[in-house]
């Protein structure tokens, strides 16, 4: 199944050798080289290759996907045209760019009946984009989209907020089929909210995930407006949240701060809603693995930021409901009383 990706790899092995090796061996002079020189150099190159690929065949599992991915995304980001580069590439009458994504087939769906669109150049380079995305899967792995089609079985379920600044698949290393994702404004959990409903019908009743996951992040502007005052019944939920905790939280200063705490203090609860919903009950009550998590991600920093919230039954949930005036204590002794 992944007899494509191994020839990729030998002949990407062959190609970097020759080409060190000759790049290292013309900078001697014939006069001044040993004649070991070339051998020793062909030598060193072949063991460091192999090191670096035995250590990534490692990483490789029954089907290869995870290393093919690891391959398509190093060389796809090479090829890519950003969608800000292809505007820019407008206004400054960048006609080889240009050119390019005037070259771009857009594939028509099945029910499209008008004709291609003079689409501005930043649209056209999503499908470009996607085009030499497709290209260079398939080249290392010719049956990986037959596979993603026949079915999936993700390992989790992920609820996160709809911000632009990072991407959960890089953040996390998870490839296609591996975790299914629901995003919305500040990583709000309403299990009876019709979209949210069906998200984990999906997520806990049909692909039975053993991990579901809140994340929120630092920097939310979802947290920013509804502590501004936006209307609105879903900013009102996450100001619901602030004024919960607004005594223990009367010592912070720095507004920055205080909406980044705010928001950590968002997934806590919304870790809450979710295992008071039906669903996730449910799905304890029948003894299925169902590990619910609270996560806060440092766009400022890249790294992922654990709350501490990790439930596995009914029985943790009452106890984290339990341990409230405990839980109030100590943001009062960390929060409360800062100068």
């Amino acid at each position: 199944m992944f007899a494509s990706a191994s020839k990729f790899l030998n002949f990407a092995t062959g190609r970097v050798h020759s080409k060190l090796t000759r790049t290292v061996t013309s900078r001697v002079g014939d006069g001044d080289r040993p004649p070991s020189l070339h051998d020793a150099v062909a030598h060193s190159v072949k063991n460091r290759l192999g090191h670096i690929l035995s250590g990534a065949q490692k990483h490789v599992d029954e089907t290869g996907e995870r290393f093919g991915a690891l391959v398509e995304s190093a060389v796809t980001q090479t090829q890519f045209i950003s969608p800000k580069a292809a505007r820019k590439a407008y206004s400054l009458h960048d006609w080889k760019t240009l050119e390019t994504l005037a070259d771009v087939t857009i594939r028509r769906s099945a029910i499209a009946f008008d004709t291609a669109k003079e689409y501005p150049p930043e649209i056209r380079s999503f499908f470009y984009n996607n085009a030499r995305r497709v290209n260079v899967r398939t080249f290392i792995d010719r049956g990986f989209f037959g596979r993603l089609s026949r079915g999936q079985d993700p390992i989790a379920a992920y609820i996160g907020c709809v911000d632009s600044r990072f991407d959960i698949h890089r953040m996390l290393g998870t490839a296609e089929g591996e975790m299914l994702i629901d995003r919305n404004v500040a990583n709000v959990v309403d299990p009876s909210e019709a979209s949210m409903e069906a998200f984990l019908t999906v997520a806990i009743e049909t692909c039975h995930v053993p991990h579901m996951i809140v994340c929120g992040h630092v920097g939310c502007g979802g947290i920013k407006l509804a502590m501004q005052g936006t209307r609105g019944q879903w900013f009102e939920r996450i100001r619901n949240v602030y004024q919960a905790y607004r005594e223990e939280l009367a010592g912070i200063s720095d507004q920055d701060e205080l909406y980044n705490v705010v928001a950590a203090l968002n997934v806590r609860e919304q870790v809450l809603a979710l295992a008071a919903s039906t669903k996730v009950q449910a799905a304890w009550a029948r003894g299925d693995e169902l590990n619910l998590y609270g996560w806060v991600y440092g766009i400022n920093t890249g790294y992922i930021n654990d709350l501490g919230v990790w439930l596995k039954s009914a029985g943790d949930f009452e106890a984290m409901r339990a341990s409230e005036a405990k839980f109030r204590t100590q943001l009062q002794e960390k929060f409360g009383n800062q100068k």
